[in-house]
């Protein structure tokens, strides 16, 4: 490794000290996790035993309990639950992280979301996951492991 552009006076054989970590280094995914980790604690979030990967928020405003649960993938974040607190948490953290504009996700590791918020006559709005694409090439490698040619 060489010194980096920009930095002088480092005397022949010294070695700089590495206080952060850096993109593409080994440990720069556990240093994120960190930062993420402490970030969450700081909203009230705590990781969920079953998954270090996802954590929940439970909080109760104007006497109503209300749930949000945030998994990680890779570095990005899915937040879902409850709306209110979805809000407050996509205005929160942008003053700790880059952020995208937040959209609704269609696809969250390989699992298709489907939602309709407009409730109509006497239906409460919902929301579906399901592994079509799953489905459908398993299926499609079936049927055709199967097919026969007749001549």
């Amino acid at each position: 490794m060489e010194i980096p552009e920009g930095l002088e006076g480092v005397p022949e054989g010294h070695c700089c000290k590495l206080i952060k970590a850096l993109y593409g280094l080994k440990q720069a995914g556990r240093q994120w996790y960190q930062k993420l980790s402490e970030t969450m604690a700081e909203f009230k979030a705590t990781r969920i035993p079953s998954d270090p990967h996802t954590f929940m928020v439970t909080k109760v405003i104007d006497k109503v309990k209300r749930a949000l649960i945030l998994p990680v993938y890779v570095d990005d974040l899915f937040p879902f639950g409850d709306k209110v607190l979805t809000d407050d948490f996509e205005k929160w953290i942008p003053e700790y992280f880059d952020t995208s504009t937040p959209c609704d996700a269609h696809y969250l590791l390989g699992i298709r979301i489907t939602r309709d918020r407009s409730p109509w006559f006497l239906q409460q709005p919902w929301i579906s996951l399901d592994q079509i694409n799953f489905i459908e090439n398993t299926i499609s490698s079936i049927s055709s492991a199967y097919k026969t040619d007749i001549c």
